[in-house]
Formats: structure tokens, sequence, C-alpha cells
């Protein structure tokens, strides 16, 4: 009885050494199979929509423009991809974001380079709810916001409604005399433009919903902090070497223009990155716009990153890391 029992405890033992070293080959082959899966899957989505976007853009070059048929072809494999993939696609969407102004203005001021952003951001955002239903996960993340989000929304359609709505059925300026022009005519497309207003005022506020589910873990929340705290040196970096070159007169920015254009930034002024600027030392007026569209997001970009340099440079575990945190502190403080 007694050499039994000591069997039967000897068999309920820890697995030896050599087994659990077969148990971790395996692990790390099936870990090569799932990834060698997943690439797969990515080359196959990428291919197809390739194609499927170069028959588009191919028909859009020879009918509309050259440009539209090159953005089809770049754009369908993106919103397969970010509805594919919404996580990778909403960091993809951050890292773009800092960005987008130099992009915009380098290639060309073109309305659908300006919805591009929305090309990641919303199948990501579709592809982030259906995971969620799937999971069933709660959509609403904070039920206390159901109320300011409703008075927001409500006030902004009624805006839509009475004044851009009012303003769309007056008589064209055209047919009006010139004393009369903006103020009982309508002039351009005044619903068009408080549609698009709303999207701007509206669109970005499921992003709450997107970073409650993006940040699972720690390791996670390390990520987004040192990825902005990079993002942080490299926007600073070309906003000086924007500043730089302004202050040496390679740029000549706005400081020869005369009246009420010294006071105002101009997307004709544009230097090095970003999209319009405003440069007149001479009567005390300096508003650079950074790799961003204009001199406003360039400032909230500073504001953001002051608080994830911060993090990074006191609360990150790695002394490196630190030392970088401290680096962009001291950019996001020069720039500022």
């Amino acid at each position: 009885m007694v050499k039994g029992r000591s069997k039967s405890k000897s068999s309920k033992k820890g697995k030896t050494p050599s087994e659990t070293t077969t148990l971790n080959l395996k692990q790390q082959l099936a870990q090569k199979r799932r990834a060698q899966r997943a690439r797969k899957e990515v080359i196959q989505i990428i291919t197809m929509t390739a194609a499927f976007g170069a028959i588009i853009g191919v028909l859009l070059a020879l009918v509309v423009d050259p440009k539209a048929g090159a953005a089809a072809v770049a754009g369908l494999p993106c919103l397969v991809l970010s509805y594919k993939y919404p996580r990778k696609a909403l960091w993809a969407f951050m890292i773009y974001m800092p960005f987008s102004g130099t992009i915009i203005y380098a290639i060309g001021n073109s309305p659908l380079l300006q919805l591009a952003k929305d090309g990641i951001y919303i199948p990501a955002l579709i592809g982030l709810i259906q995971e969620c239903k799937q999971e069933r996960k709660p959509i609403i993340v904070a039920k206390s916001l159901m109320l300011p989000l409703g008075i927001v929304c409500a006030s902004s359609l009624l805006t839509l409604l009475f004044a851009n709505g009012a303003q769309q059925l007056l008589p064209p300026c055209s047919d009006l005399p010139g004393m009369r022009r903006g103020i009982t005519c309508e002039d351009g497309q005044p619903i068009l433009m408080g549609i698009l207003g709303l999207k701007v005022f509206l669109g970005y506020i499921p992003l709450i919903f997107c970073a409650y589910y993006l940040i699972r873990s720690k390791k996670e929340l390390l990520f987004l902090s040192r990825m902005f705290t990079v993002l942080a040196i490299i926007c600073c970096s070309l906003a000086f070497i924007q500043y730089m070159m302004l202050k040496t007169g390679r740029c000549a920015g706005t400081q020869f223009r005369h009246g009420a254009a010294l006071f105002k930034a101009s997307l004709d002024a544009r230097c090095f990155v970003g999209g319009s600027l405003l440069y007149s030392p001479q009567v005390g007026q300096i508003r650079l716009p950074g790799t961003f569209v204009a001199p406003w997001q360039w400032g909230w970009f500073l504001i953001s990153n002051a608080f994830f340099s911060f993090a990074t440079a006191f609360s990150d575990p790695s002394a490196r890391w630190r030392s970088v945190g401290l680096g962009a502190m001291a950019s996001v403080f020069v720039l500022a």
C-alpha cells in the first residue's frame, strides 16, 4: 500500500524538464505557424484589394483625374486593412496625425487628402465596434457621458438646421446688389459647410471608445507614452528647423506683408513643414504650425505631449526611456 501511494504521488509530481522543453518547442512552433498564417492573410488581403483598387483607379484616372485614381489604389487596401485590424489601424492613425498637415500640403492641398485620415479612423472604429459586439462588451463605456453628449449633439443639429439651413434658403448673392452681399443672401453652400463642420466637431468623439479598448495592458500604456515621446522629439525637431529657416530668411513668412496681412496666418507663407503660418517678428506675431495644418493644432499637440513626455520622464521603468522623456520635455518647452 505504501509503495502504491508513493507511485501515485510521484506520478502527480510536476513534469520533467524534458517534457517542459518539448511543450515550449511545440508552443514556439504553434506561434510560428500562427504568424505565418497571419502574414499570408495580410499579403492575400493586400494583393486582392490592390488589384481591385488598381482597376477602379485606372477608370477614375481616365474619367476623373489621375490623383483620384492613385488615391483609389492606395485607399482601398487601407480601408480593408483598417477594418480587419482595427487596433493596429488606430496606432497608425495616431502616428499619422502629427504629420498629416505636412503630408497634405507637400503632395497637394486636395480635399481627398484632407479625408485621408478618416480612411484609417472610420473603418477601424467600425471594426472595433464589431469586435466588441462579438465579445459582448459595452459600446458606451461611460453612461454618465450620455447627457452632455446628447446636449452637444442636439445643439449642433439645431445650429445646422436653423443657421446653415436658413442660409441655404436665401437667394444667391449674385442675384442681389453688391451692398447686400453676405447679409441677406446665400453665398456658397452653407448646408454642406455645416455638415462638414458637424463631422469635424462630433466625428472624433468615438475616439473615447477607441482609447478605452485600445489600452488593455501596462505594456500598451508604456508603448503609448513612448510613442508620443518619440513623436514629440521628431515634430519639435522639424518645427525648430522651420523656425530657423524663417529666422535666417530662407523662408519669408508674413513679415514683408502690409496691413492686416501682418497679423493673419497664411498658407502662402508655408515653410518646410506644416501648413499656414504667421511670422511677423517686427510686430511681435509668430504663430508656427509645426508639422500640423494650423498653429492652434500645433499648440494643442505641444500641450498634450507635455503630459506624455512628463509621464515617460518620471514613470517609465527603463532608465533609457526616462532620459528620452526628459529630452522630449525639453523639446516641448523650447518650442512652446
